[in-house]
């Protein structure tokens, strides 16, 4: 799997360059060797393996281990199978790699639209202001930010990271009149079902409040699918959203996001417009995607932090 990304540079290019020969053969190794040391391949009790760590890659080496905790039969035919080093370090490597682009898509499109919305940033930055009025940034306190986190789930929607998903076919089916046979490769228009006005009304333009809660109802189910559905949609989706979600919430404490006159629109035709600038410019950043490419500058609007380049850029 991990050459097979090496070959997607053009297409996934954080993928590509984090894949290329020096990390299959050296970091791969690297990896490999750290779960080693959580005694992977050592035999040991399953009690005590569950007792050791609660984290995702003991999942992994305990997954040998769940028919016998979570039933109280099992077929005569059944054989215990660990997963091997070697199949724990594919899932480890894989899991964080790809999730590096869908998360720098989101981040950036995130940011562009914010920058494009003054309304919608504010409500944002309020929202941060809000929890942090009450203490530092927590876990708790990112998921009672439901503004934020509607905001990106738009922005994702205008902007999917991965435009198609793929899935085989495993009974024969009708559907809409198509005949489709077992083993039949299933190409599902993602970006087109986001961007289809029967589902999503006026879907081009960036309307956060799709995804409150009191509005959550009216998103039919599999028509918002941006890291896929079902049982095999991205392992990695809770990860990255809170990658996502700390990430801007950091950064809202003390800039907001503004567009530079040669900023360019994204590929679904949306052309930005100019904001006014309240505050001094501070510092530029230059957030670059496969799927969009542009230029936003960061405006400080916390005037009591005053080692913003130092701690941020």
């Amino acid at each position: 799997m991990v050459r097979i990304l090496a070959t997607s540079r053009e297409t996934l290019p954080v993928a590509g360059a984090l894949t290329n020969e020096y990390f299959c053969q050296d970091k791969t190794h690297c990896c490999k060797d750290g779960i080693a040391s959580r005694g992977c391949g050592c035999e040991k009790e399953a009690s005590e393996l569950m007792r050791e760590k609660d984290d995702f890659l003991q999942v992994f080496m305990n997954a040998d281990y769940n028919w016998e905790h979570d039933s109280d039969e099992k077929p005569d035919s059944y054989e215990i199978k660990k997963m091997t080093l070697e199949e724990i370090t594919a899932q480890g490597v894989v899991f964080f790699i790809a999730g590096v682009e869908s998360v720098s898509i989101a981040l950036t499109v995130t940011a562009y639209y914010m920058a494009l919305n003054r309304d919608s940033q504010d409500r944002v930055i309020a929202e941060v202001d809000k929890a942090l009025a009450k203490g530092e940034l927590t876990y708790d306190s990112l998921q009672e930010m439901q503004y934020l986190d509607a905001c990106i789930k738009e922005a994702m929607r205008l902007c999917t990271p991965d435009s198609i998903s793929f899935r085989v076919c495993t009974e024969e089916t009708m559907v809409a009149g198509i005949h489709f046979k077992p083993g039949m490769c299933v190409d599902i228009p993602l970006a087109g079902i986001h961007h289809d006005p029967e589902y999503f009304p006026e879907p081009e333009n960036f309307n956060p409040e799709r995804f409150m809660p009191e509005n959550k109802d009216a998103v039919r189910p599999f028509t918002y699918m941006p890291f896929g559905e079902g049982p095999r949609n991205c392992v990695g989706m809770r990860l990255g959203l809170l990658q996502i979600k700390t990430t801007l919430a950091c950064l809202l404490q003390y800039v907001r996001f503004e567009t530079f006159p040669e900023t360019m629109p994204v590929a679904n035709g949306v052309t930005p417009r100019k904001t006014e600038r309240e505050w001094s410019f501070q510092s530029a950043i230059v957030l670059t995607s496969a799927f969009a490419r542009t230029r936003l500058q960061c405006v400080r609007h916390d005037q009591n932090y005053t080692h913003l380049n130092e701690k941020f850029f």
